[in-house]
């Protein structure tokens, strides 16, 4: 299936780090990029333990000190090291789930959806209670889902899901299941109908948040160059 979009070379490398692969690891040993130029790829022998260096616990703090106020200093440091461990447990770039966050809550821990989505990855109390019975993640309801430990373990697991069902499509076939559904997904795909209007902007936004959020709070000349 074809996919309206184009493979820049920034794209591909944010795409890249949506399985939590540095573009700049020297373990890489080939890269394939897919000609059908719809953001899917393979990396050949990446040792993936070894290239995870993205974005660092120091750097994910900095966010969320700064966007999760007020929260006390020794919670912003637990979340942060429970971030980065989700991150590494299912290979995501950690400024693709913070720049997620953003766009789904605007990183508001008690916020709910007129649908009914709530927290900061905005997750459906069924979908949260599926995912948690799946992979044995403590979850009493959801009053839990508005606790940022329990949000983030059952969002970025979930995504991981979708990652994992959709494997071998493109990435954003998996973020925009997160975005409408697999179910809607699968009706799309099966139909032959997919067509990335509806999930066009929430895709585009999550990929310019990427390379903000990976940069954060370090030198960001590069922002102001024309």
């Amino acid at each position: 299936m074809k996919y309206l979009f184009r493979v820049t070379s920034m794209a591909l490398a944010i795409s890249i780090g949506f399985l939590g692969l540095s573009a700049q690891s020297s373990y890489w040993t080939g890269l394939q990029g897919d000609p059908s130029n719809d953001f899917s790829f393979h990396v050949a022998h990446a040792r993936v333990s070894d290239a995870y260096t993205l974005m660092s616990e120091k750097q994910i703090s900095k966010v969320l000190a700064d966007q999760l106020q007020p929260m006390a200093p020794s919670q912003v440091k637990a979340l942060s090291r429970h971030l980065t461990h989700l991150c590494q447990k299912h290979h995501f770039d950690p400024a693709f789930i913070l720049s997620l966050i953003q766009v789904e809550s605007g990183f508001r821990t008690h916020i709910v959806s007129p649908a009914g989505a709530v927290g900061l990855m905005q997750l459906m109390p069924a979908t949260a209670q599926h995912v948690a019975k799946l992979h044995g993640i403590k979850y009493w309801g959801v009053k839990s889902l508005q606790d940022p430990f329990i949000n983030l373990t059952l969002g970025v697991t979930y995504l991981s899901d979708l990652k994992e069902k959709y494997r071998g499509q493109s990435p954003y076939v998996h973020i925009a299941a997160y975005n409408v559904g697999p179910a809607r997904m699968d009706e799309l795909i099966a139909r032959k109908s997919f067509k990335p209007t509806t999930t066009k902007k929430y895709y585009e936004d999550i990929l310019k948040g990427v390379s903000e959020w990976r940069y954060y709070g370090m030198d960001q000349s590069w922002a102001t160059r024309g």
